[in-house]
């Protein structure tokens, strides 16, 4: 009977190793000192070095000499131990996988005894051996069958790209599978995984997540993990890693020990989240611009999902984003409710692709027009839904309806055009056919007295012929005409006298003209006929009475109006407005009302040239003229009139001033250009600008002017080109050595040549360059007679 420690250790060794003479490790455990002894073959088929945390004890902790243990088998491997250092047995064996970061897994047969008790009888002294039982074990069949299920298993793992990965705790143990390995681009071989190294190839933006998830101490409220993050490739790339995991051991205080999971590469499927994302924002971002709203409409449950934009649509911000057909359908204007609810039955039945236009009724912006564009989706499981987008076409139908208006306008004016060279040429034509008629008809009644009746016939037929072809050239404007400065508000005045006694006393006429109304220029004869032609108009259309207004005003003219009317240019007009409150005419009627010819009243009344007429002289005075009627409520026909340009000339001054434009005070300028319209243009400018002018052509001119002249003259204009010897530079010199305190400038298009050919310094010349405005002439003399 061995009596010692070392007595029974070096007996149980010999036995053992008669049996089983490879894969031996002797181990002793010191149950008061919590310390094991184990041979050189002991650490080494643990994976423990000899010198670990108990070394200087003479030993190693049971966390160190367990650091191995599968984590399947710790528990059970615990269990055991405890049940032997307890003294419930005095022997035991078992069986289990260890491993480390050197050596790969390995099934492990210990057996140990009891050999010394303390006093009171606690094991005191534990002995064993540590027997490497691999090649037995996995050639039982049962393991076998474990071995080809673990296979499969990996074999699945890493079909699935997934890598798997064991962490202890407690022993520092970090394990991952070959897979987990070749996904970062390492070799299934190559011992990735230590501590040492893996924050380093950890995204920097990740790595505090990464650090606080693989903290799991910290996982007291939960058994598992599951986030993504980025890590380095070896190729230098970045992959996204999504990592899954579950706590399978806890220790008596519940703290984790031991973590099982999976990596999953995972950069593929985030990747294409990125550009889903991106192109999401994209899609916004355009349905944004276009100013268009999403929609969603679920046929099953008829609620109607919309976003912001939609409801901003359709006025209704503060609804909720869920809302029903029937609380939409009262956004909808009365009048398309029907026509929608149709379209929205026919969409449930059909499920074909929606496109509709309706109104709405914003509570802000009034009558609304919509446009929306849906497609029907279905998916598994899910109800048929309608998911389409919305948008105002209110400005669009607008610039579409004025588009058309214009259109409209235009095919009437060119229409009216067409017309108007026809009947140019007709009434030229028939005038040269009234001349020869009227003029042998006066030939004849010379010869022939005894027929001047007959002969006086003809002429005066001739006569209303004649004035018929005048008409007819006034519509094609190719009527001779006499502009004049004509003041409208006199004219009305005087015509008012002389037609208000025609009009009937059923009949009053009313006139409102504006203060300080501008003077117009145009024919003054073809004015009155014109003006005398609309009031009889508006007399002929109130059989029972009624009343004429005839309004007088200024307006200006921008092009949009022009854009409308299609005639003239825009500027300043006087307005000649005739309106009646008689029967008016209907759309047809007032289409064609201008056109010669056309009348609605009887062969007696009227030939249906009055308008046509009116239209063409107001064309040729380079005038607008708009005809609005209703029937049943009147008419207006509103005349424009050019403005007579130099009927105020004061006002122009105030015009200057108002744009802060400099002025004059009667100073005198002594102009010296040689060019006779430049020289009268500059000459109109600077009397506009309230300065008194002089002009010579040339520099001897000038000269001899400032000697001779009886008037002061305060500075002098000059081109630098100038006919003879003496160019604008040289006329300078000389004014200032006669004359030092003379102000002068320059003005010239081709003053570098002039520089160049005189030697003057550029540098020390004022030069306006042409073509210059008003307002840099004006600035231009203000400056240098300032200095």
């Amino acid at each position: 009977m061995p009596t010692t420690e070392h007595d029974v250790s070096n007996s149980l060794k010999s036995c053992i190793e008669s049996n089983c003479p490879n894969g031996l490790g002797q181990w002793t455990y010191h149950v008061d000192k919590q310390l094991y002894q184990c041979s050189a073959e002991c650490c080494e088929l643990r994976g423990i070095g000899e010198s670990e945390t108990g070394a200087e004890q003479g030993g190693h902790s049971p966390d160190e000499w367990l650091r191995g243990v599968h984590y399947a088998d710790r528990s059970r491997v615990e269990r055991v131990f405890n049940s032997l250092y307890c003294g419930d047995t005095k022997q035991t064996s078992v069986r289990y996988r260890i491993c480390s970061d050197s050596i790969p897994w390995r099934w492990i047969m210990t057996r140990a005894s009891v050999v010394n008790y303390s006093s009171s009888q606690i094991p005191a002294l534990v002995t064993g051996v540590d027997i490497d039982v691999t090649e037995i074990y996995e050639e039982l069949p049962e393991n076998k069958l474990l071995r080809e299920e673990a296979e499969r298993s990996e074999i699945a793992l890493a079909s699935a790209n997934q890598g798997l990965w064991y962490v202890d705790v407690r022993q520092g143990i970090r394990i991952q599978n070959d897979t987990w390995r070749t996904m970062r681009g390492y070799a299934a071989d190559a011992g990735y995984g230590p501590d040492t190294h893996w924050k380093r190839d950890i995204h920097p933006d990740d790595l505090a997540l990464v650090e606080n998830v693989n903290n799991i101490r910290d996982m007291t409220h939960t058994d598992s993990i599951d986030y993504a993050y980025r890590q380095k490739h070896a190729n230098g790339q970045w992959q996204w890693i999504w990592s899954r995991g579950r706590i399978i051991e806890r220790d008596e205080n519940f703290q984790p020990v031991v973590l099982i999971g999976t990596d999953t590469d995972v950069t593929p499927i985030k990747e294409a989240e990125t550009r889903f994302e991106r192109m999401s924002n994209t899609l916004e971002v355009a349905i944004k611009t276009a100013g268009m709203g999403v929609w969603e409409w679920n046929l099953d449950t008829q609620m109607n999902t919309w976003d912001v934009r939609t409801r901003d649509i359709f006025g209704a911000t503060d609804a909720p984003e869920l809302v029903s057909l029937d609380e939409f359908m009262k956004l909808v204007h009365p009048d398309d409710r029907q026509n929608v609810m149709i379209r929205a039955k026919d969409a449930t039945n059909t499920h074909k692709d929606l496109e509709h236009d309706y109104r709405i009724c914003h509570p802000i912006r009034g009558i609304r027009h919509i446009k929306a564009k849906a497609q029907c989706h279905y998916a598994v499981g899910e109800a048929p839904r309608y998911v389409g987008i919305v948008w105002d076409v209110t400005d669009r139908i607008a610039a579409e309806r004025e588009r058309e208006k214009l259109a409209e306008n235009l095919n009437h004016v060119q229409r009216l055009q067409s017309l108007g060279e026809l009947t140019g040429g007709i009434a030229h034509d028939v005038n040269n056919i009234l001349a020869i008629i009227s003029g042998n008809a006066e030939l004849m009644a010379l010869s022939l007295p005894q027929e001047n009746a007959h002969l006086n016939a003809i002429i005066d037929a001739s006569q209303c012929g004649s004035d018929l072809t005048q008409s007819l050239l006034a519509f094609s404007r190719k009527q001779s005409l006499q502009p004049a400065l004509v003041n409208l508000g006199e004219m009305v005045r005087s015509l008012r006298m002389m037609i208000g006694r025609t009009l009937g006393a059923n009949i009053n006429l009313q006139t409102n003209v504006a203060n300080d109304l501008w003077n117009c220029k145009v024919d003054p004869v073809q004015l009155e006929n014109a003006l005398i032609n609309l009031i009889v108009n508006a007399r002929d259309a109130m059989g029972e009475g009624g009343l004429i207004t005839i309004n007088l005003e200024n307006r200006v003219v921008d092009d949009s109006f022009v854009s409308l009317t299609q005639q003239g240019a825009p500027g300043e007009f006087v307005l000649l407005s005739v309106e009646d409150t008689g029967k008016g005419m209907n759309k047809q009627i007032l289409e064609k009302s201008i056109d010669p010819f056309f009348t609605t009243k009887n062969a007696i009344e009227g030939h249906g040239l009055g308008l046509s007429t009116i239209f063409g002289f107001v064309k040729q005075s380079n005038g607008h003229m708009m005809i609005e009627s209703v029937e049943g409520r009147g008419a207006t026909v509103d005349l424009y009139l050019p403005r007579y340009s130099d009927d105020t000339p004061n006002d122009l001054g105030e015009q200057l001033n108002d744009l802060n434009i400099p002025m004059g005070n009667q100073q005198t300028v002594l102009v010296v250009e040689d060019e006779p319209s430049v020289r009268q243009m500059v000459e109109e400018m600077l009397n506009r600008l309230n300065y008194r002018t002089i002009s010579v052509m040339s520099a001897g001119e000038a000269l001899r002017k400032l000697s001779g002249s009886d008037s002061q003259i305060d500075l002098i204009l000059s081109d630098i080109v100038l006919p003879g010897d003496t160019n604008g530079f040289e006329l300078g010199r000389e004014v200032h050595r006669r004359y030092p305190e003379m102000r002068m400038f320059y003005v010239s298009g081709y003053a570098r040549d002039a520089l160049d050919q005189s030697g003057t310094d550029s540098r020390n010349v004022d030069v306006l360059r042409k073509p210059f405005t008003l307002r840099q002439l004006a600035e231009r003399v203000a400056q240098t007679l300032a200095v």
